[in-house]
């Protein structure tokens, strides 16, 4: 008997018959593996089947019934003296004595039936891959986009722009490669690549669990120059209400970028690099465009572009600790995880965090100072009642600040031109009198609650939703996180939760730009980048093919290792529902997308099914071992016991995935 997690979308009606016609392949190959060695070895085979449960079609040829069942998720060869419903045949006398009963074939005939569908499956798993990597395949590739502030690979040193080839020995070719390898790996990462530079490094990272119950690292993947040109109008290719979106003429949806002031870029690292030096003024952004008036003419478009002002709400918030100090930086050795920064020293003066500078402007005061010597204030706690105050002097790098933006609503905030995170926590400490929040807000006052809405007028902005919530109250300590979220949705207004001696007020805010302080970021929206590679050599696809099916077998047993000592959530899992709504989601990238999936089926489906599962055909394995070193199989009790345990641990996952399905198709689960 074999099983298949599947699943459903109603994406289109091709994709949706080329995903069923896929799935019943890969199940088919695996049954005909068992019927062909069965009918070579003598054994009468009563039912090929595909799907279990109630017959809906079926016809006789010879002494076989053909049939099609109703539950699609699998199928089985029901063989005279081998029926998994039915154990008692395996141990029937009566049957044995049938020369074309399974029973009465011996252990290594039995072994080559039970063992063929398996066989099958890898050798069609291999002929896919094969096929697929001939066709040609689209895919990311492991070139890191951006890294997570205070994240494990942040710490490393590894930067926007680095590169990623090998994880614990296993070859990186896609950025897909790296987030599994990462997800499979033991309690560290053995992680090599290059520098954007082209210099090697070689790190040892220990992976945090993500919010999504996933281990990580903390990285992204790479942007493409190309302008996003996406038919759904909520995913727009400039931001609302930022700079791309004043600027003259337009972006068009599909553009190309070429040049940043007349200077070539050639990949997304470099144009961000070209800006990042530029953050106050208006640039020249030369793009590839469309004529339109024939096929595969393309024009340049020189496109002035402002700066793009950063939005305040006028409240200067309290700066909590360092959370993180990256490797190699100017604050490696010298701060440290849980000091708090409170006064800054330079050549013009002393500058209290919170009260006289803004703790969310220190990364950019500290970006301009870059080359000169600076002297920090820290508090480091030895004890509560008394933290040890320290002068530590370093010098800031040419990193702008807010070059590196926090990732989720508990993030912390990145200084980059001395390699510190820190959080900014949602206490008050003082109230700009010009600001949006002044006479609305008080010194002292927490924020428990804040809200990105939309303005009277505004359907959508280009997050698409009508509101952004952070709860601070649940824990969540990102003020820069909120102030990110503000830059990227510059039309939208702040509503704010305020508390203060026990009671509690709302207000609403419209930030507004700050004086001298402006984001590297324009609020273009770029695709991601994608690389397209065909083998035209037979010989080379079918040595990636036996490599791809090598490494995906192992993955496998690394998936169901994870899972058993609790390091992989059950609910990262995935039953019939959601596979098959994977693959007619595939389905619609094309042909050899789909036959890549399908292959990684089948070459799932052989070793899921050869688990020492009874019911399973490596259950049956397990048996026939056992009758070949004992000399007769095992008692009609003992099968049958083994066989109910089987049907109900294949029961319970059947149930548990499919409940998983339900709660993402419901939304209770993403």
């Amino acid at each position: 008997m074999e099983l298949l997690a599947a699943g459903f979308s109603l994406s289109s009606l091709p994709s949706i018959i080329y995903t069923a016609l896929g799935l019943g392949f890969v199940i088919f190959v695996h049954e005909l593996g068992h019927f062909a060695v069965a009918k070579w070895c003598g054994v009468r085979v009563e039912r090929f089947s595909i799907g279990f449960g109630p017959v809906i079609l079926s016809f006789m040829k010879g002494e076989t019934e053909y049939a099609l069942s109703i539950i699609p998720f699998g199928g089985y060869v029901k063989m005279l003296g081998q029926d998994d419903i039915d154990p008692n045949q395996m141990a029937s006398e009566q049957v044995a004595r049938d020369p074309r009963s399974y029973t009465a074939k011996t252990v290594l005939q039995r072994m080559a039936i039970i063992s063929a569908g398996v066989i099958m499956n890898l050798i069609t798993g291999t002929m896919m891959f094969c096929a697929a990597f001939m066709m040609g395949l689209e895919s990311v590739p492991s070139s890191i986009g951006a890294v997570s502030p205070g994240s494990p690979a942040w710490v490393a040193g590894i930067q926007p722009g680095d590169n990623i080839y090998n994880i614990d020995g296993y070859r990186i070719v896609t950025f897909s490669d790296i987030m599994r390898r990462v997800t499979l790996s033991w309690e560290k990462v053995d992680l090599r690549g290059k520098h954007h530079d082209g210099t090697d490094y070689h790190e040892i990272i220990v992976p945090f669990k993500s919010s999504d119950n996933r281990s990580a690292i903390g990285v992204t993947k790479a942007n493409s120059l190309k302008i996003v040109d996406s038919p759904n109008e909520l995913i727009q290719h400039v931001f609302a209400g930022t700079a791309a979106a004043k600027a003259t003429p337009e972006f068009k949806p599909g553009d190309l970028v070429k040049k940043v002031n007349d200077k070539p870029v050639k990949d997304h690292f470099e144009f961000r690099q070209a800006l990042l030096g530029k953050p106050g003024e208006s640039v020249d952004i030369i793009v590839e465009r469309a004529t339109g008036k024939e096929p595969g003419k393309t024009e340049e478009v020189k496109i002035k572009v402002p700066a793009n002002p950063i939005r305040t709400l006028g409240l200067l918030m309290d700066i909590g600790q360092v959370s993180a100090v990256r490797k190699g930086s100017p604050a490696a050795g010298k701060l440290q995880k849980g000091d708090k920064i409170t006064q800054l020293d330079t050549s013009d003066g002393k500058l209290m965090i919170g009260s006289d500078l803004d703790p969310l402007r220190l990364p950019q005061v500290l970006g301009e100072l870059h080359g000169q010597e600076v002297t920090l204030h820290i508090k480091r706690e030895r004890h509560e009642a008394d933290p040890e105050k320290l002068e530590i002097k370093l010098t800031p790098e040419n990193r702008p600040g807010w070059s590196e933006f926090p990732f989720d609503d508990d993030s912390a905030m990145s200084i980059p031109s001395i390699g510190i995170t820190c959080y900014v926590l949602h206490s008050v400490i003082s109230v700009d009198p010009k600001g949006p929040a002044a006479e609305l807000v008080k010194p002292k006052e927490q924020i428990k609650k804040a809200e990105l809405i939309l303005p009277p007028g505004l359907k959508s902005d280009s997050h698409g939703k009508e509101s952004l919530v952070l709860d601070f109250d649940k824990g969540k300590r990102s003020w820069p996180y909120l102030f990110w979220m503000m830059q990227e949705c510059p039309l939208r207004q702040v509503k704010l939760t305020v508390a203060s001696q026990g009671s509690s007020r709302t207000v609403t805010l419209t930030p507004t730009p700050a004086d001298n302080w402006f984001s590297v970021e324009r609020g273009i929206h770029f695709e991601f980048l994608v690389d397209f590679h065909r083998d035209n050599n037979l010989s080379v696809a079918m040595g990636r093919a036996v490599a791809e099916t090598r490494n995906f077998m192992g993955e496998i047993y690394l998936i169901l290792y994870n899972l058993l000592t609790g390091r992989l959530s059950v609910t990262q899992m995935h039953g019939p529902i959601g596979i098959v709504g994977a693959a007619v989601q595939i389905s619609d990238q094309g042909f050899a997308p789909l036959l890549f999936f399908l292959a990684y089926l089948s070459i799932n489906l052989a070793v899921l099914n050869f688990l020492p599962i009874p019911v399973l055909d490596g259950g049956h394995m397990a048996f026939l071992l056992y009758e070949g070193i004992r000399g007769k199989p095992p008692s009609e009790r003992i099968l049958i016991l083994l066989t109910w345990i089987g049907l109900a641990m294949i029961g319970s996952l059947m149930i548990t995935v499919l409940g998983m399905d339900f709660l993402r198709w419901f939304g209770f689960m993403k």
